[in-house]
Formats: structure tokens, sequence, C-alpha cells
């Protein structure tokens, strides 16, 4: 049962007096990992993590290195809440509070030595009680819980997990909440600042429980959406030491003897319940009567106030605390009342979304998302809300970034058709390719950037690509080898997967993979976003029970283990695809498609694997110079999407696919491919009610009629073979059945003979 502690309600004055300096020790932990160029991340699609366990993990790799002491971490004890109250009131507090006995200098109810650290609760939860309901501090619309023995639950992240901050500080209405009232039980939604509490004998050690308030503070960001910052203290019978969760990771104060320098463990205490722009949120996102509002520019460069649709929540945000803190809200033009997308995200310095979008040549490109206003603002960095003067060495700054862009369809989830979705799928291939020869790579293709057009859209823009946070210059001069890994895990390519598992060099330090993020890694990863959707619903929208139980497989390339995703991955390269939910078995359309693309992929996934760690092509310096036939690339894949859609536009009846019925010109598809097709299995007798004509018999996608033998050997040939990553040599091997191979008449013919040997080794064929 949640136990109400303090409530108090007036107002906070300025200090007349600088803050008093605070005793305060030398950190007695380690570091709290080795600095590694791959980053962890916990951010997840909607499997969400395991437990809270495998979560705390995930949070000492992604906070990592980017959690640092500041400057000995005294000036952040001095600097921090510095203007919301009087140094003299709070001696004037001290003086008349007889939980402090000013001979002794200590709290006199804290124990000096407690076996435990529930011990610590009754005796800490007076103390907050006092500082809040002190009427000379004038707090206001805070309250101050022990949640020592409650269980908070966890909204928006997956899994039903709950967790037990020691304490919260809860609040309510005001601009950055739209509840009138504290809450009966505790929750994230509603939490100001969480408060971590622990003994000085706890072995646990100071890393850990970085990861373990990290919990807490990440669910906050995930729950309220308008946070720039979350603070939190870590408090002992007799330290205090300020925390504070940021974009660029968190910053940590050292310590600060709480029963020798009182005023600043009270002046701390007040900071964790002070105002809304005080404690960390954004005042530009605010409620008003009900309804949520962000507060920006419209295309004429006047503030409005947009208004955001539906219940107030974003359509996306990402769930780690490290990184872009991307979050999108769908918003209505309170003049016009036409819809808009705000975007906001963290850049770091030398990538600029705005720079990209504001091109010619993109802007050209019919397939991306149009930026209508930007909203910049120099001054809000990292740097800038942590108070450092100047950027630390080896402190990667970011700054954040506001867009307004045009709103378009919902990600391909939401299909009205398999057509509906084929053609958006074309569009989204063209898209990429174009932005690659305007002088862009994507890098971060995800089933949430990946939408389709506005109702009754013209050919090239069924599908629109959004989202260049990661993008980079195909020009770019820097080392490519050494290039940073990204995109969102489930998407991400077996290439790029592997860039996060190379052996460790000699020195003991993780290696980056050689090989560059290029055009490929980004395909594969839309040939696993089509997956995900044809994996996912058994239905267009707005059909009943549409959504699957996620298929362990999809599960696995969600892993927080980028080997394990990586493996799952390229098993799923090597074998024909699992057999698809019905409504997606239509004329074999997209059999033939995924397992074409997945035929493409494994061949570019064992040639990349041969070459690292870096193919002479590779060391030229620019992705521009690397590929020398990118427009076949494109073309391979798009054949393969033409031929579904012209399959998938057939009448629903067993066909015989010629040359005459498909190729209009000719198709030409390489002989991989062509050998794919053969090895995709038949839909089942039992199955064909509504597919074909009942008095016909069970064909192969490829129009063949199949025997039950036949049918038996392409259930044998799904056995899932064995796969594993090499990581001495970095090969990639596969182990199992072999695959049997042939070339059925599908009206395509193979292209092998038409390709320099150079081209056949660089595909892996």
């Amino acid at each position: 049962m949640s136990k109400p502690v303090a409530v108090a309600d007036p107002q906070a004055a300025a200090p007349a007096n600088p803050t008093p300096q605070s005793p305060h020790r030398p950190p007695n932990h380690q570091p709290i990992c080795q600095d590694t160029p791959l980053k962890l991340s916990s951010h997840t699609m909607e499997s969400g993590h395991e437990s809270v366990q495998v979560l705390k993990n995930v949070l000492r790799g992604e906070l990592g290195s980017a959690a640092r002491r500041d400057d000995g971490g005294r000036d952040f004890l001095e600097r921090a809440f510095r203007d919301i109250v009087d140094p003299i009131k709070i001696r004037q507090f001290l003086t008349l509070c007889d939980l402090y006995d000013d001979d002794q200098k200590r709290w006199s109810a804290v124990p000096a030595n407690p076996g435990k650290e529930s011990e610590l609760y009754p005796k800490f939860a007076p103390i907050f009680e006092a500082i809040l309901q002190y009427q000379d501090f004038g707090v206001q619309r805070r309250q101050v819980v022990d949640c020592s023995s409650t269980k908070v639950n966890h909204h928006g992240d997956g899994k039903d997990l709950t967790t037990s901050p020691d304490f919260v500080i809860l609040g309510h209405s005001g601009t950055a909440f739209n509840q009138q009232a504290f809450p009966i039980t505790p929750t994230y939604a509603q939490c100001v600042s969480p408060l971590e509490i622990k003994t000085e004998a706890n072995t646990e050690g100071f890393p850990a429980h970085i990861a373990q308030v990290g919990v807490y503070a990440r669910q906050c960001f995930i729950e309220q959406s308008n946070r720039l910052k979350v603070y939190s203290v870590l408090l002992t019978e007799t330290y205090i030491r300020l925390l504070q969760y940021d974009r660029g990771g968190m910053m940590f104060s050292s310590e600060c003897n709480i029963h020798e320098d009182p005023e600043t463990f009270v002046r701390l205490i007040l900071g964790l319940a002070s105002g809304e722009d005080s404690v960390g949120f954004d005042t530009s996102i605010f409620w008003q009567n009900g309804t949520r509002y962000i507060r920006s520019l419209n295309k004429q460069g006047e503030v409005v106030d947009y208004r955001v649709v539906g219940d107030g929540a974003p359509v996306f945000s990402r769930k780690a605390i490290y990184g872009r803190g991307t979050c999108c809200w769908r918003v209505l033009d309170p003049q016009t009342q036409e819809e808009y997308i705000i975007k906001e995200a963290w850049h770091l310095d030398g990538r600029d979304e705005v720079e990209y979008l504001e091109e010619p040549a993109v802007q050209k490109v019919a397939g991306v998302g149009k930026l209508v206003v930007p909203e910049t603002n120099p001054s809000k960095t990292i740097v800038r809300i942590r108070g450092y003067p100047q950027a630390p060495n080896q402190f990667q700054d970011r700054t954040w970034c506001r867009m307004i862009l045009e709103a378009y369809g919902p990600n391909l989830e939401s299909f009205k058709c398999g057509l509906h979705l084929l053609e958006a799928f074309q569009d989204l291939v063209e898209a990429h390719r174009d932005l690659f020869i305007a002088g862009i790579l994507h890098r971060d293709i995800s089933i949430h950037n990946t939408l389709f057009g506005k109702p009754n859209a013209p050919k090239g823009q069924r599908g629109i690509l959004i989202d260049l946070d990661m993008a980079i210059r195909t020009s770019r001069k820097e080392s490519m080898a050494t290039a940073d890994r990204t995109g969102t895990r489930a998407f991400q390519s077996v290439s790029v997967l592997r860039g996060y598992t190379k052996p460790k060099s000699s020195e003991g330090q993780s290696e980056p993979s050689g090989l560059p993020h290029d055009h490929m890694d980004d395909l594969q990863s839309l040939f696993y976003v089509l997956c995900w959707v044809c994996y996912r619903f058994s239905a267009p929208i707005g059909e009943e029970n549409r959504c699957l139980d996620l298929p362990d497989f999809l599960a696995q390339w969600d892993s927080g283990d980028a080997k394990t995703a990586a493996a799952e991955k390229f098993t799923f390269l090597s074998e024909p695809v699992p057999r698809l939910p019905l409504y997606f078995q239509r004329n074999g359309a997209f059999d033939i498609l995924l397992n074409g693309l997945r035929e493409t992929f494994r061949g570019v996934e064992m040639y990349k694997s041969e070459v690292a760690p870096v193919p002479r092509s590779y060391e030229r310096g620019t992705l521009a110079e690397t590929f020398e036939d990118i427009e076949n690339d494109y073309q391979v894949i798009l054949t393969c999407v033409k031929l579904a859609i012209q399959l998938w536009e057939s009448p629903v009846a067993p066909m015989e696919v010629t040359p005459s019925a498909v190729n209009k010109p000719k198709l030409k598809l390489p002989s991989n491919i062509v050998n794919a097709l053969n090895r995709v299995p038949p839909v089942p007798p039992s199955q064909m009610d509504g597919l074909v004509a009942p008095d016909q018999p069970a064909m192969g996608v490829v129009g063949q009629s199949m025997s039950s033998s036949a049918s038996s050997e392409h259930s044998a040939s799904r056995k899932r073979s064995r796969i594993s990553l090499q990581d001495q040599g970095g090969r990639l091997s596969h182990s199992g059945t072999p695959e049997p191979s042939g070339t059925p008449d599908v009206g395509v013919t193979g292209q092998d003979e038409e390709r320099s040997p150079a081209q056949k080794k660089k595909r892996g064929n």
C-alpha cells in the first residue's frame, strides 16, 4: 500500500546569498564500463524486455561511458537548483526543524549504521515531509510517496513489468500533467522525480545503482513524452549524490555529507520537487482543459499552439534514454485545421536532418517526406541543459530540433489489401534509390519510418520514407570502415548486426565491423519490414483479430543480443520462408517476393562474410565509389516486386506463369532467385478454399501441379537448418539439409551469363 508522505502548496523565492560549500568525498567506484564504439540500446519494438534485470543489464551497456562525473562532481552540486529557494530560508528551516540536531550536526533519526536498507525508509519519510510542507519553501502540487513495497506498473514498453522505486515525488495539473489530482497508486506518468535509498555497506556497486535508477528515469521519459531530463538522487545514511538522465546519457555529482551539509541536502530535495521548468519538463508541450498542445511555428513564421490529435500521446517515441529521443506527434494547425506531424529529436553535431530535407535534390524525390517548417534552437543542447561552460573532452553534444512535416498515412501495418502493401513497398524501394542517387543514405529503415502515402496518392508517393536522423552523405570522406552502426534492432541487416559482435582486439576492446553500412543493408531492412507485416497480421486493417501473436523468430530479430538477432536472421535468409498467413498466399505473390528477396540478401551476406573486414572496393573512402552497379542492385529488388504485383492482380486461380503473361518487357532475375522460386512450398489443398476454383488441383506458386510426394519434399526442405556465426575469421556458416536446385519456367530468365565474373563474385553467386 502506498504511504503518502507530504503535500504542500506555496511559492518558491529567489536566493539572496550564495549556496554554502558542501563537504564531499572522492568517488570510490570504478568506471561503469569500458568505452566502446558500439552501444547497446534499450529501445525495443513491441516485445519489450523479458525482465527488469535484463533491462538493467541493457541500460548498463547503453549508458556505459555516457555516464560521467561532472568536473569532479563538485560544480554540479553547487549549481543545481540554486535559484529555486533562498539559502536563508533553508537555514531558518533547519533552525526550526526538530529532526535536525544543530549541536550534533546530524539528522537525529537517521541511524549511523543501519542493518539493512529498509530501516532507512521510515527515518527519511518524515524528513521529506517536513521539507515539502514548510510553508516558506512554497512547494506546489507535489507529493512524496514511499513506494518501497508498491509495484509501479510500466506502460508503453511491451512487457508488463513493474518496479518499486524507494520514493517518488508525484505531480498533478499545471501544464505538465493532464491529471487533476494525485493518483491513488503511484504511476510513472505522474512521477516528477524518483529517489533511491541504499546503505553504505551495499556491495552491489555504483554502476548497478545507476542502471537501477535508469530504469525509473527511462519510464518517465516513455510515459510523459515531454521531458528534457529526469533528476534523481542516491541517498544513504551519510551521503547524497545527485543524478541527471538526459539524451546525452547521464551525469552524476560527487557525494555530499547530509549531516555536515544539511543545506545542500535540503536544496536537492526541494529541487526534485520544484516546478516544471526547473525539474526538466519541456514547457512548450502542455495540457490545457484536457487537451494537449505544442507551441511552435507555422508556415508564416508565427507562433501558434498546435492541438495534438487523439488522447495527447505521441504516435511514436524512442524508448532509449541515450540517443536521439525521437518523438512524433500528429497535430492540427489551429488556423487552417490542416494535419501535420511534429517531430522532435536530439541530433549529434554534424547530422542535420533539416539540411538534408531542404536540399533541392532531396525535395525532388517523390517518396521522401516533405519538410514544412523547421524550428531549431542552437542554444538547446545537452551541454547547455547540463550547465557545462563548454563541452568536456570526448563528449558528443546533441542539439534539439523540432520539425513540422507533411502528414501521410499510417505505417505499413495498416495495409488495406495486398496490392496496397505491394505498391507502397515498390515506391519505398524507388524512393530509397532516388535518395541514394541524390547523395543520401538513410541507414534507419524500420516499420515506423515506412508509411503509406496520402489517400489516392499517385505512383511514386504510395509509400513514403521518413526520418533522416541517422542519414549520411554517400560522399562522406572519413573512413567508412569504422562508421557507426545504426538502425532499429528488429530491422537491422545481418552485416550491421555483426558489427556489434566482432571479436575483441588484443587490448580487450570491441572492434567495429570493417564493412560500412551501405544501400544493400537498407534494402535488407526494407525486406524485414515487409516480413514483419506479413507475419504479424492475418488480414487487412479493419478486420477483427488480424494481429497475430509475435512469432518467435520475429521476437529474436528484436533481441537485445546482437549475435542472437544476427544468427536468427541469417537462418531466415538461408531457407524457404515460413508459411505465410492464408491471406498472403494468394497466387503465391508474396511467397515469390519474399523468397526472391531472401535469396538475394543471403548472397549479399555470404559475400560480405567472405570479404570482411575490408574489401579493396571499400578502401576508396566513399559509398558513392564503393558500388559500380547500384542501378542493377535496385532493379533486382524491383523486378521481384513487380512480378509479385502482377501475380496478386491476376485472377485467383491456378495459372501458368509464362513469359507472355508476365514479361512485358521481359524481366530478368539472377539464377539464385530463379532457383529460390522452385523451393516455395505449395498451398495445401485443405487451405485452398477461397483461393482457387474447387475443381482445380493444388498448384505450386509457379503454376506447376504438385503431387503429395513433391509436397512432402517441400516440407522436408523447410526443416530448420543449423546456422552459426563464426567469430573467428568473421564468416557466416550454414549447415543442414542441402536445398534443392532447379529452374522453373516462371517467365523470367537468369542473367548470370550477362554479368562479369567480378559481379558474380560480388553477389555471392
